[in-house]
């Protein structure tokens, strides 16, 4: 098990992207690259959101859509269906709020890692600071889950909470990696 704590820019370097249309190589097994792999890959989905990029089209924005799971799902407190929805419903759902909320903005605070090879699984946990939603600032914590698939790690899951302990005690369920 490797766990591992960032702050915001700590580490934080450059790279270049691969567009979905190239096939994926095999990451490394290497429990130090592989959560920098993840943390980088998580950072560059908040990334896309702040560009309200819902479609996926820069190389930034392939890149992470590459590393989603065709089965991904997602569960976020803020919305009034409390389901897991799929892909094409949370793009609705990103389009939607960017509307009416043209200003938000997602502000990674701090990153948290949890990899278990011999699983093939791994969680990155994500602390942010949301604006331009309310007439503050609120915190919220994502969590993607991630999988290894074919040598590939795919993000299968995603948690977003937001708020007080009720939405989130809510919204995180089980700590199990085998979920």
């Amino acid at each position: 098990m490797r766990l591992n704590t960032r702050p915001e820019g700590e580490g934080h370097e450059k790279h270049l992207f691969t567009p979905a249309t190239t096939p994926l190589a095999p990451q490394s097994s290497d429990p130090e690259s592989t959560v920098q792999d993840l943390e980088r890959i998580s950072r560059a989905f908040v990334d896309v959101l702040n560009a309200h990029d819902f479609d996926f089209t820069s190389l930034r924005a392939q890149e992470v859509r590459s590393r989603m799971s065709p089965d991904w799902r997602t569960r976020i407190d803020t919305v009034g269906d409390p389901q897991p929805c799929d892909f094409e419903e949370q793009q609705r759902r990103w389009k939607s709020r960017a509307l009416d909320n043209p200003d938000v903005h997602f502000k990674v605070v701090e990153v948290m890692s949890k990899v278990v090879e011999r699983k093939q699984r791994a969680r990155v946990f994500m602390e942010m600071e949301v604006s331009g939603v309310t007439s503050g600032k609120v915190m919220a914590m994502n969590e993607l889950r991630w999988k290894k698939v074919d040598g590939v790690w795919l993000c299968y899951y995603t948690i977003g909470m937001r708020g007080g302990g009720v939405n989130n005690a809510a919204a995180l369920g089980s700590f199990d990696l085998d979920s």
